[in-house]
């Protein structure tokens, strides 16, 4: 795998709204529960963060379809890659266990505007 550069955050997130996300410099929209998801893994970047992690993350302990988490993922990947010209988030999956966001913490600019005066 390629490392990303280490000189500037390379995903922005703002904990105030869900979209834009940023990802190597281009805009990304995501669905509110997405960005939740991505959220919870940028909070955790670099650490195998479980299924059930995710699911109690986006949506506590309300009863929604398991495959819920894999077809955000999903739909995080494919939202990165085409908004950002083929750039791929380093968003792997470990099977039986959950997901990685590959990031160093370095490379994750986390915001909130609402913060911000």
């Amino acid at each position: 795998m390629r490392s990303i550069a280490q000189d500037k955050p390379v995903l922005t997130l703002d904990w105030s709204r869900p979209s834009p996300v940023t990802w190597c410099g281009f805009a990304v929209k995501l669905a509110p529960t997405s960005f939740l998801m991505l959220k919870a893994l940028a909070e955790r970047s670099e650490a195998v963060v479980s299924h059930d992690q995710l699911y109690r993350a986006v949506w506590g302990d309300e009863i929604i379809e398991p495959a819920a988490v894999a077809w955000h993922i999903a739909r995080i990947r494919r939202a990165c890659r085409v908004s950002a010209g083929g750039r791929r988030l380093p968003l792997l999956t470990y099977p039986r266990r959950g997901y990685c966001l590959h990031l160093p913490r370095s490379s994750i600019l986390i915001v909130d505007a609402n913060q911000e005066e």
